[in-house]
């Protein structure tokens, strides 16, 4: 497919219709990374793809996308679904969209904070994370941050987000920590750099402009020279 030519790793599917739903896990190209045998899941509605990996330090860890309905109890019905088919017994993360969120006040702006009906299945959500140990790891680097995912009209909501288990986030985080200072040292190269073309250029310019003024001033003295002086007869 043209997705799969783009993405040039290995792609894993759970088609929905050809009009709504569908997830899937990209695997990064040449990441040292190896699917489980038999360990696919998915459902036949395109809203759920899980798998198990293990990475070269030997690590277990299922990797699931979900596509939660937007009904309120079909999203509890997809939850406690959920909660019974992932294990315990390995590291998870989850990510995809939830269509609803842990904290109204927090995770919604506009008419989405007075829908009583918005966040049916959050409990269900919440004891999916009890029973799996995860977390909310962008939350827990941005307590008290509004952000928004989904924006509709005046309603505001943050329903995609990444749910891992806790005693990865510490991992998640270095990695985090590791690429915000690369991508800062790739920046301050780029300023250095800058800095030192502008440098460049502003000598390159200064020159041109002590030039043009060394010239224009240079004119200017030879007008105000005097070569000849008059009496108050008019002799020269």
């Amino acid at each position: 497919s043209l997705w799969a030519k783009s993405w040039e790793g290995n792609i894993i599917w759970n088609n929905g219709s050809s009009q709504s739903r569908g997830v899937a896990i990209l695997i990064k190209k040449n990441i040292d990374l190896h699917i489980v045998e038999n360990s696919i899941y998915n459902d036949e509605h395109g809203r759920i793809i899980s798998l198990r990996a293990t990475l070269s330090e030997g690590s277990c860890n299922q990797l699931t996308n979900v596509y939660t309905p937007n009904a309120g109890n079909d999203r509890k019905c997809f939850f406690n679904k959920l909660k019974h088919s992932l294990g315990n017994n390995c590291n998870h993360i989850i990510g995809g969209d939830f269509n609803c969120t842990f904290d109204n006040s927090l995770d919604r702006k506009g008419a989405a904070t007075v829908d009583v009906k918005a966040d049916e299945g959050c409990q269900e959500l919440k004891a999916l994370c009890n029973k799996l140990n995860l977390e909310d790891v962008w939350r827990r680097r941005n307590q008290g941050t509004k952000c928004f995912t989904f924006i509709r009209n005046n309603a505001k909501s943050r329903i995609d987000f990444f749910l891992s288990s806790k005693n990865l986030t510490p991992e998640i985080i270095e990695k985090i920590s590791n690429i915000k200072q690369l991508i800062a040292d790739y920046y301050d190269s780029k300023l250095e750099a800058h800095k030192l073309r502008s440098k460049a250029n502003l000598i390159q310019h200064n020159e041109k402009s002590s030039d043009f003024f060394f010239s224009l001033e240079k004119q200017r003295g030879k007008n105000k020279l005097w070569h000849h002086i008059k009496t108050d007869s008019g002799a020269i």
